[in-house]
């Protein structure tokens, strides 16, 4: 967890990577970790990472059924009001490089509907996945307005 603070007006925000168990009791008791985390803080949050968890059946190439997972996750979001913006570029952001690949949107960035407020226009893009399993995801955060730089290097 990082704590930022913005140039430009002060705010405080902060981020959480995520790397998400596979188990899904360990994942019940993150959701309930994070929960309690995110509701005792008064700052705006972004969460980003591999939650190891898809939202929807439409989020995986094999489809199938809503599994509890799938809703324990979206109760989490709900119930700590996170925004779940869609990803541009992509359908999937993980295979298991198989001859007949499954494919999944576990990765992704979430964000409280204060930390969206103060960066408006904010969203996610896929970017070239090279030799990982993952997708890398970029998080534009929105407009913000230019800052001047304190330093500037200068080769003499």
């Amino acid at each position: 967890m990082l704590h930022f603070e913005a140039l430009q007006d002060n705010l405080v925000w902060g981020l959480i990577s995520i790397y998400g168990p596979n188990d899904d009791a360990l994942r019940v008791s993150l959701w309930e970790e994070l929960e309690s985390f995110l509701s005792s803080g008064d700052i705006p949050w972004c969460l980003g990472g591999d939650f190891n968890v898809v939202r929807f059946p439409s989020k995986r190439s094999t489809r199938g059924r809503l599994t509890s997972a799938m809703c324990e996750f979206s109760t989490f979001i709900n119930q700590c009001n996170l925004v779940d913006p869609p990803l541009e570029g992509a359908c999937f952001t993980w295979s298991n490089h198989e001859e007949v690949p499954i494919l999944s949107q576990i990765d992704r960035f979430l964000f409280s509907v204060e930390w969206e407020e103060h960066f408006q226009g904010a969203h996610q893009v896929s970017l070239p996945k090279i030799t990982s399993d993952h997708v890398p995801i970029l998080l534009y955060a929105g407009d913000a307005p230019s800052v001047r730089r304190p330093f500037r290097f200068e080769n003499v």
